[in-house]
C-alpha cells in the first residue's frame, strides 16, 4: 500500500554515492509513523519534488489517516511503478516521502528512489 508524507526534513547530504537523510519523527501517541515502519519493512523508498500546482493535493495526503490508507487514491494522484524500486512513486509536492508497493507519482519532476543505508534512533531529551 503506497503511504504519501510530505516532509520539510530531508535533504540532500552526499554525491557520492548519493544521499538524501530523511528526519522521521515519531508520532505523539502512536510511536513509529507509517512511514518509518514502512522503510524498515520494504527496505526502500521514494522522495519527490514536486511543483506548486501539486501542493495543495499533496498538503492533504499528510492528514493523519489510519494505516492501509491509500493517500495518493485519496486525492487523486496517478501512481507508476518504481524503476529502482519497489517503492510507488506520486506526483505532488515539494518534498514528499512516498512508501510502499511498486508505484510511483507521474507528475514529480523529480523522484529520489532510494535504500536505506543506516537508521539512528533520535530518543527526547529527559526533563
Amino acid at each position: 500500500m503506497p503511504n504519501l508524507a510530505p516532509y520539510s526534513f530531508f535533504n540532500a547530504i552526499g554525491n557520492d554515492p548519493p544521499m538524501i537523510v530523511l528526519g522521521l519523527v515519531a508520532h505523539p501517541t502512536k510511536g513509529t509513523k507509517d512511514t518509518a515502519a514502512n522503510i524498515r519493512e520494504t527496505g526502500n523508498f521514494i522522495v519527490h519534488l514536486v511543483d506548486e500546482a501539486h501542493a495543495e493535493r499533496m498538503n492533504h495526503t499528510s492528514i493523519d489517516h489510519p494505516a492501509g490508507v491509500d493517500e495518493g487514491a485519496l486525492v487523486g494522484l496517478d501512481m507508476v511503478p518504481g524503476v529502482a524500486v519497489a517503492a510507488p512513486a506520486s506526483p505532488a509536492r515539494r518534498s514528499a516521502s512516498n512508501v510502499g508497493r511498486g508505484t510511483s507519482s507521474k507528475p514529480a519532476p523529480i523522484r529520489s528512489q532510494c535504500w536505506p543505508r543506516s537508521s539512528m534512533p533520535i530518543l527526547p531529551t529527559p526533563s
